[in-house]
């Protein structure tokens, strides 16, 4: 039978989703502690040992990687931390406007065109998790793009449901990682956490999308 051969491979992905943050989240919770330890006595080290120019060299690389890993420590806790929407009457557009308020000196400096086509819908949604998923595709569209690129954000609205898409004139992703994309820890980039997009699918999906 398709259809029950379908739900076994939902419920399938579903429990290996699950597993997958639970795992996540011990991994996050023991990283935390030693993490904030090993940087405060980095800095100790620093401003008591005579630092030539190796030494410097030396002392960015390890606080620039504390840095990068604490940014993914935050960015599991988010993942598995995720509340339930607390939802309010709120303008779909005014809402991408504040999400883009954060990447307008970004923007301007790669001189990127931004376009908001969503119209002035007003839908039952959770403000900041909704901010924050279209802040991600913003600052992922960014990311993909070369000065005097494109992002455009358009809607469409049937009845009670919107359909809202995020287009950019960057590169877009091979077929073969399409699959994969909302899986967490996985990325094509060299300092990518593979974190962000699973975040937009949780949020989207807690907004019953």
């Amino acid at each position: 039978d398709i259809d029950r051969q379908k739900n076994l491979e939902k419920v399938l992905r579903e429990t290996h989703f699950e597993d997958l943050v639970q795992v996540a989240n011990g991994i996050a919770h023991e990283l935390r502690n030693p993490l904030v330890g090993i940087g405060g006595f980095v800095n100790r080290l620093y401003k008591v040992c005579p630092a030539g120019k190796e030494n410097e060299r030396y002392y960015s690389y390890i606080i620039n990687n504390i840095k990068r890993i604490d940014n993914l420590v935050k960015k599991v806790d988010l993942l598995v931390s995720l509340p339930k929407p607390d939802l309010t009457q709120e303008k779909i557009s005014g809402l991408i406007e504040e999400a883009v308020d954060t990447y307008r000196e970004q923007i301007a400096a790669k001189q990127i065109e931004f376009i908001n086509k969503v119209r002035e819908e007003i839908f039952l949604v959770d403000k900041n998790l909704f901010i924050k998923a279209f802040s991600i595709l913003i600052e992922n569209a960014l990311d993909a793009l070369s000065p005097g690129g494109k992002i455009v954000i358009d809607s469409e609205t049937q009845e009670n449901q919107c359909r809202i898409e995020v287009t950019d004139t960057g590169t877009g992703i091979s077929a073969e990682n399409l699959p994969h994309i909302f899986n967490p820890f996985f990325s094509t980039k060299p300092d990518g956490s593979g974190i962000d997009l699973a975040v937009v699918k949780r949020i989207m999906e807690g907004h019953g999308g």
